[in-house]
């Protein structure tokens, strides 16, 4: 639980002194008015790791076919809803789901010929 702990504590922009190694006296920096945010920002970092670490498993045996995936569909609703419920509840808009993209640094090398 160390990860989702940290990311917590970084979101309420508490820095740890170890963050590899997070120590009790790291969770004296939260106030007691934000308990709830870091529990539940701990929570959505934990719900994320399960996904991420999360086997999708499929069974095929002759004509019968089984995806057993709704875990992972579960897992996904559930991280949604709790993005949803911290931005509604505490305001945080940083919490936008991965997105792909291109970075242009606008500069072309040059060859020497």
């Amino acid at each position: 639980m160390n990860d989702p702990i940290g990311n917590a504590l970084l979101q309420l922009e508490i820095v740890p002194a170890n963050i590899s190694s997070i120590a009790d006296g790291d969770l004296t920096s939260v106030a007691t008015t934000d308990y709830n945010k870091f529990l539940d920002l701990a929570e959505l970092r934990t719900l994320e790791s399960v996904l991420e670490n999360y086997a999708k498993v499929d069974v095929e045996a002759g004509a019968v076919k089984a995806q057993l995936d709704d875990f992972g569909q579960r897992i996904e609703r559930t991280i949604q809803r709790k993005r949803e419920q911290i931005a509604r509840r505490y305001g945080l808009e940083g919490l936008a789901s991965l997105e792909v993209g291109v970075i242009n640094l606008g500069f072309q090398q040059e060859h020497l010929i």
